[in-house]
């Protein structure tokens, strides 16, 4: 590719040489692009269940799950979310799957499977495939709500249901939340982006 006159810097020579300072400023500029479009592309969320899994990898070391924890199953969990920067249907139906299993797997949620599959309800929500995280709020929204009644009846608590249905019902719409927000933000960047478009075809 051929250097513009504004990539061009004078030599003591007398010819004309490409300016090493814009050619750094353009791979800056490329490299910011490859990471923003891996994070919109599901790398944000896939961040997010990977601090899930190093807390409960860290939790484990401590002792804090006394009753075990089967890091497999949150490790499988992470690489179904994660198979939505390629595959977004195959992972959202995938999870679908999966994470009702892990009441057969983890039972009383000694691991962050339940927290890791709601990050797909953001990426589903960005990616507006809308439908898909409503069926997500339900069933993971589901199998956290029976999570926690099967830990309260384990370690026998009395139940309380109202507050159970209220603390998974005010993280999903915190997750809605986020969801949503950002959708926003980048259909507005979009906009931005194509109004300077039309302006300079002007």
């Amino acid at each position: 590719m051929g250097c513009g006159r504004s990539d061009l810097v004078a030599h003591p020579s007398g010819t004309s040489v490409p300016d090493r300072r814009h050619a750094g400023k353009s791979s800056i500029t490329v490299y910011n692009m490859r990471v923003r479009s891996i994070l919109n592309s599901g790398g944000a969320e896939c961040i997010l269940g990977a601090l899930f899994f190093l807390v409960a990898f860290l939790d484990y070391l401590t002792g804090g799950t006394a009753l075990g924890w089967t890091p497999w199953w949150d490790a499988l969990v992470l690489a179904l979310l994660c198979l939505g920067m390629r595959w977004p249907l195959v992972s959202a139906w995938a999870l679908f799957v999966a994470v009702p299993l892990g009441m057969l797997v983890d039972p009383l949620g000694q691991g962050m499977y339940v927290l890791i599959s709601s990050c797909a309800v953001v990426l589903m929500i960005r990616r507006d495939h809308l439908r898909l995280a409503v069926i997500g709020t339900v069933v993971f929204g589901g199998v956290n709500y029976a999570v926690l009644f099967v830990r309260a009846a384990y370690f026998g608590d009395p139940p309380a249901p109202f507050f159970m249905l209220a603390s998974v019902g005010i993280w999903y719409a915190v997750v809605w939340a986020i969801g949503l927000g950002i959708r926003g933000l980048a259909r507005a960047e979009a906009a931005r982006v194509a109004s300077q478009y039309r302006e300079r075809q002007l």
